[in-house]
């Protein structure tokens, strides 16, 4: 009769030990973060999401702007109670459009030169990543809502900048529009001049219009 009195004491025990709550099963509080709740992530739709670019050049004393545009080769934004907290964004240089010339043999040129390897040099670096690290909100009134903290990567050289834009979550969508910003050449180790187009400038512009749809929420 010992032996089964002593297996139910074992069983008895074991239901008791595995009944208890442990510890650490919860936060302090015995609650989610509200921070963890509201995290949300987007992905960036490819096909209306888009970085505008601008180059200047000089030629027979007058100043003249090409402008274009090019994809993003993926990208995905994290929102935490409606504030950006990062990005990482790719650009692929291989989709380079300009607006601004109407000769075709002229526009190829210049697109080719961009791609070479004195400036863009996308056969050694086809993408550039750009990182959103941080932002902050605007307050007061502004043309923008937001500062972001960036940190670009191009031509295998980084940079940090600081760029306003407008931030805007709508159902299961969110809207980022920078400003127009300027980079130099020279800090991203581009050497590129111009030739029969003209002298380019030090200084380029970029403005990013990005689209970027929910995905299934982290929690």
């Amino acid at each position: 009769m010992k032996k089964p009195l002593l297996g139910f004491l074992i069983i008895l025990f074991l239901f008791i030990s595995c009944s208890e709550t442990p510890k650490n099963a919860l936060p302090a509080s015995g609650k989610i973060t509200s921070a963890a709740i509201n995290l949300k992530n987007y992905k960036i739709n490819l096909k209306l999401s888009k970085i505008n670019w601008s180059i200047y050049i000089i030629k027979n004393n007058l100043n003249i702007c090409h402008f274009g545009w090019g994809k993003f080769k993926e990208g995905f934004l994290n929102i935490s109670n409606a504030q950006l907290k990062n990005a990482s964004l790719v650009v692929d240089w291989a989709s380079l459009v300009n607006e601004s010339i109407e000769k075709r043999e002229e526009r190829t040129k210049l697109l080719e030169n961009m791609k070479g390897k004195e400036f863009l040099d996308i056969a050694t670096y086809p993408v550039s990543m750009i990182k959103i690290i941080s932002s902050q909100k605007i307050e007061g009134v502004s043309d923008y809502n937001t500062q972001l903290d960036m940190v670009v990567e191009l031509c295998g050289i980084k940079q940090t900048i600081s760029v306003k834009a407008n931030l805007r979550e709508e159902k299961q969508h969110l809207y980022l529009n920078t400003e127009r910003f300027t980079l130099n050449f020279k800090d991203f180790g581009m050497s590129y001049k111009g030739k029969n187009e003209g002298e380019w400038t030090d200084n380029f512009d970029w403005q990013m219009s990005i689209v970027a749809d929910s995905t299934q929420s982290l929690f």
